[in-house]
Order: C-alpha cells, then sequence, then structure tokens
C-alpha cells in the first residue's frame, strides 16, 4: 500500500502527492516533468540526453552508428530513473514555495482514495465540532 502526502493551502485547494518512487516519472520522464511544472528536472533530463548525443557524435568517426543508438537508450534510462527518484520530492518543495502545507500522510492504493478518505475525515471532524459548539451554545443558554 503506498503513502500519500496531502497538501492544502489557505484558499483550501488540496493536492495529494504520493510518497517515494513515482511511476508516471520513470515512464514519461520530460513531459511528465513538464506536466508537473518542474523545469529543473525537464532541464537535467534534456542536458543529459544532449551530453551523451554530443559525446556519440565525437567518438561516431572511430565507432559507427550503433553506440549512438546504445548511448541514447542509455541516457534516456538515466534521466527516467532521475525523474522516478526526485520527481515527487521536487513536487512537495514546489508545494511548499507555492505556499501549499502537508496536512497528513494518508495510506491507500491510489490517490483519489487516499483524497477520499481525507475529505471524509474532514467533514467529520467539522460535524463533532458543530455539534460540540451547539451543545456549547445550549449549556451557555440554560
Amino acid at each position: 500500500m503506498n503513502k500519500y502526502m496531502i497538501f492544502e493551502n489557505s484558499a483550501h485547494n488540496i493536492q495529494v502527492v504520493k510518497r517515494g518512487w513515482s511511476w508516471p516519472g520513470f515512464h514519461f520522464g520530460l513531459l511528465w516533468a513538464l506536466f508537473k511544472g518542474l523545469p529543473l528536472l525537464a532541464l537535467f533530463g534534456i542536458s543529459v540526453i544532449v551530453a551523451v548525443y554530443v559525446c556519440c557524435l565525437l567518438y561516431l568517426f572511430h565507432y559507427g552508428m550503433p553506440l549512438i543508438l546504445i548511448a541514447l537508450i542509455v541516457s534516456y534510462l538515466i534521466q527516467s530513473v532521475f525523474c522516478g527518484l526526485l520527481g515527487n520530492k521536487l513536487m512537495y518543495k514546489q508545494l511548499a514555495k507555492k505556499g501549499f502545507e502537508l496536512i497528513t500522510v494518508i495510506p491507500a492504493h491510489r490517490s483519489d482514495i487516499a483524497l477520499r478518505i481525507y475529505r471524509q475525515r474532514r467533514n467529520e471532524q467539522n460535524y463533532q465540532r458543530l455539534r460540540f459548539s451547539q451543545r456549547q451554545a445550549r449549556l451557555n443558554i440554560a
């Protein structure tokens, strides 16, 4: 079971981020980083691919074309692993910069289930506070 971190800002916007490894970050790498608003991670991935490609072009005359293909595959794997490892951690930091605060960590199988559990708990707490304040108001009147 995965753990999901629930972030909320002062406008009560809620963001859910998985803790640990990011499979979408691993599989989609640069596109995922750009979609999630992580330009530094995307820039790192692009720079790895460009650096490896340039190195391969320098050695192209000595080893031939298969080296470029192998190097591009290796560079893609490197940037995919970095996106998988660092993607969610960078999202935590990005949300903190935007004014979101960590509210709780909820174990769940999917992020939508974690969000549903959080909203249900929050509604129960609000209901209990309302009942308590109504009881207090009745005691103060009597």
